[in-house]
């Protein structure tokens, strides 16, 4: 794409113009050798593969390297070397470059320096900055300053795993260094996946900070929207505008001119970066796969309008698959112990209490005693936690997820009533009986429970849902709904953000909605049986073909784990048998089953010791057994490594060595259409590497997990390399690998890596000279 056909773009300068084109000219006569081969080959002075980013961006005309580049040194030194070697003439020195690069370099800043944003985006800047700073933490903007702090005095990064495309500074930094906010600001689109409550909210709130209070020429600006605003039909831009409008209001007697502001670029360099919250949330699939499709279609192109950052909870991977190979995933990981300590001394220290450090021990040792030290981890959960230490720090803690989420929600009602809630409604209503009033106070815990049921069903939004409730007979329904909304606002579970109603996290909505069943008991009962996909009766038939097709039946979604622990929870407190259902799913589900139930486990769930027990045996052998399915196979180490139960490491290492013992549901074509594997044409070589892709996945989880030991994180390395040579190719499995080697505390973790690695990186060499 030429620079001219993009809105907004300046075309390159002369100086910039003629440096591209002298290095494209060099990299033709060096044998236009692919990127892929090129990071293999070239090596920094300190022995570095180029970075992608560095390459992509360099061969692509979107950067211009910097002054005393090393990478940019030893690029055009290979490629003076390679040229020669293939008998190319009248070629330039280094110093030919470098004098070209240091003109386009000062082109490039006067061009950026020349830019000066428009009206629009100067009132847009100005009101978000406004928005941000009164906002605190996400999901809190119901109580005041003084009760919650703000996200900037308590915010803690978090460590995240896997890498954006062509953005290498994973490889740079290591898999288990903290993600700051300006790595998304100026990544490339990508998708931040992390479990429920698990900080992606909190990451891009942050990242909106840190665009609007360090602004650059070349930094792009950042927009803050939930992904529900993008599935309605329509362009892209037109969507972005009408949530602004709704969020801020009228930034300028020019309204009429914020589509146009979104449809281009706000500065010449920099494109929007649209931060897109809650793709899970949005319930039906058919309008998640039209948000995709809206953010596919538009950060498409060498310099596009658009960037974006996508977050959700872990879906189906064929969804999230969709967005293509050019979007790269972040998952977010829990904090550490030090993470921990450090966000609860924040939090206290923000709260003016004395000797906030001492505070947060006692908070960690309390959640220990209480079996929650690994659910505290979860950013939400540390921060209920130190809502409910600050409320009663002499209390118990809950000994489940459930019980923290009671106890949480209790706090928060009690606190409506501190606010003189019915004093204010009674006020509004004082023409009416007083009864009204009270009624209206009184029954508002079962009306958000009832509106937490609808959101989650996805039959309705909150504002339908709430204009369907009924009007007591006295009072006119104009007066009567701003009055419950005020209402359902004050219980500190929904918020209002662009004028529309959300809950305060969607795990609340999920403990709210199971509450709400909860006060049927057949209800409940039969909620329960259908998430577990257990009937009432199993007749024996039943029973054997459950047996004979356990991997699928019992593949229960990871995506519904948090609903369905709250379920769970719920129904034992009422009194309901869950426990043999849960036994029979690990005496006949399989894999899936036991997985099922460990995660639970992980999650916070109350199950059973002996029924946890049994799951985590059942793990043990499907993980050493080789016809057990690869995925099942290595989801099976994952979980029982993250136990702590040595059986799962000890499988990954048999893997390491063998990582074609993992089995797949090979595709065969009849033999007259083969070709010749491994040709991208051939549809049997394509079906397969998909499914091997699958495996990758999983290992590249457990290769970059901070929970895990760096000898797991070496061998999962060392396992999802020689797959991706054998049968997929995209040199993932050697960017994992290297990214390990560098990355590892350990000084005999980094051996056995870089050993693994070099070992690697000659046979990948000899297989990309084979291919030319």
């Amino acid at each position: 794409m030429s620079t001219e056909s993009v809105p907004g773009l300046s075309v390159l300068s002369q100086d910039e113009t003629k440096f591209f084109e002298a290095l494209e000219h060099l990299w033709r006569a060096a044998g236009s050798l692919d990127e892929p081969v090129l990071r293999v080959r070239v090596r920094t002075g300190s022995g570095k593969p180029l970075k992608k980013v560095t390459l992509w961006q360099w061969l692509h005309r979107d950067a211009v390297p910097r002054e005393g580049s090393d990478s940019f040194r030893a690029l055009v030194d290979f490629l003076l070397a390679r040229a020669r070697q293939l008998g190319a003439t009248g070629l330039k020195d280094y110093r030919h470059y470098d004098t070209l690069r240091h003109r386009a370099t000062k082109a490039r800043a006067g061009r950026m320096r020349a830019a000066k944003p428009s009206e629009l985006l100067r009132a847009y800047l100005h009101a978000v900055d406004e928005l941000a700073v009164q906002h605190p933490t996400p999901g809190l903007a119901r109580w005041t300053r003084s009760t919650v702090p703000g996200l900037t005095e308590v915010y803690q990064f978090q460590r995240s795993t896997g890498s954006a495309a062509h953005d290498d500074e994973a490889d740079e930094v290591g898999h288990l260094a903290p993600l700051h906010p300006s790595t998304v600001l100026r990544g490339d689109s990508c998708l931040v996946l992390a479990g429920p409550g698990g900080g992606k909210s909190s990451l891009l709130r942050a990242v909106l900070l840190e665009g609007l209070h360090g602004p650059a020429p070349d930094v792009p600006v950042p927009v803050m929207l939930p992904a529900r605003a993008l599935a309605d039909a329509g362009p892209l831009a037109h969507a972005v505008a009408r949530h602004v409008e709704k969020e801020l209001g009228a930034l300028t007697d020019k309204t009429p001119g914020v589509r146009e502001l979104f449809a281009a670029r706000p500065r010449p360099d920099a494109p929007w970066l649209l931060l897109v919250d809650g793709l899970d949330e949005v319930v039906d699939p058919a309008l998640r796969r039209r948000v995709l499709d809206a953010l596919k279609s538009t950060a498409a192109g060498d310099a596009p309008v658009h960037r974006f950052v996508v977050t959700s909870r872990p879906l189906p991977e064929e969804e999230l698959d969709y967005l293509g190979e050019d979007v790269g995933r972040r998952e977010l990981q829990p904090f550490d112990s030090r993470d921990l300590q450090a966000f609860a001394t924040k939090w206290f220290t923000a709260q003016g209490m004395a000797s906030p450090q001492a505070h947060a021990g006692k908070l960690l040792g309390l959640a220990a005693r209480s079996g929650l030290a690994t659910l505290a981890r979860v950013p939400l959960m540390a921060t209920i936690l130190c809502h409910l230490y600050q409320a009663d720090a002499e209390a118990l803690l809950p000994d489940s997820r459930g019980g923290l989420y009671q106890r949480f929600t209790d706090l928060l009602q009690e606190r409506q009533f501190q606010a003189d809630l019915l004093e204010r409604v009674g006020t509004t209503l004082s023409r009416y009986p007083r009864h009204v009033a009270e009624d209206a106070v009184t029954q508002s815990p079962q009306l958000v429970e009832t509106l937490a049921l609808g959101h989650l069903s996805g039959k309705a939004d909150l504002e339908s849902s709430l204009r369907l409730t009924g009007c007591p007979s006295p009072v006119p329904l104009s007066v009567w709904q701003p009055v419950l909304r005020d209402i359902v606002r004050s219980t500190g579970l929904l918020i209002e953000r662009a004028g529309q109603l959300e809950f305060l996290h969607q795990t609340v909505a999920e403990y709210l909605a199971v509450r709400h069943l909860a006060h049927d008991l057949a209800s409940l009962d039969k909620a329960v049986h259908a998430a577990l996909k257990a009937g009432r009766r199993w007749p024996r038939l039943r029973a054997a073909r459950r047996m004979l097709d356990n991997w699928r039946a019992w593949h229960l979604p990871e995506e519904q784990d948090s609903h369905t622990g709250f379920l769970l929870d719920r129904a034992v407190e009422k009194g309901i048998d869950c426990e043999s259902h849960l036994r029979r799913m690990v005496a006949l589900g399989g894999a899936g089953g036991s997985a099922f139930v460990v995660r639970q486990h992980l999650l916070g769930t109350r199950i059973a010791s002996t029924t946890v027990e049994a799951a985590i045996e059942a793990l043990a052998k499907a993980a050493a057994r080789q016809r057990t399915m690869g995925t099942d196979r290595l989801l099976a180490i994952r979980l029982l490594i993250k136990c702590g139960d040595s059986r799962g490491q000890d499988a990954l290492e048999e893997i390491a060595v063998d990582p074609a013992s993992l089995r797949i549901d090979l595709y065969w074509e009849p033999r007259e259409q083969r070709g010749d594997p491994p040709s991208s044409s051939n549809h049997e070589w394509a079906v397969n590497k998909v499914r091997y892709r699958a495996l990758l996945k999983v290992l590249a989880r457990i290769a970059q997990d901070p929970d895990m030991s760096g000898t797991t994180h070496v061998h999962a390395a060392i396992a999802m390399e020689k797959l991706d040579r054998s049968f997929v190719r995209d040199q993932s499995g050697l960017d994992v690998l290297r990214t390990v080697s560098r990355s590892e505390p350990d000084p005999q973790d980094r051996k056995m890596a870089k050993w693994a690695l070099a070992n690697a990186t000659w046979k990948w060499e000899g297989l990309l000279d084979g291919n030319r």
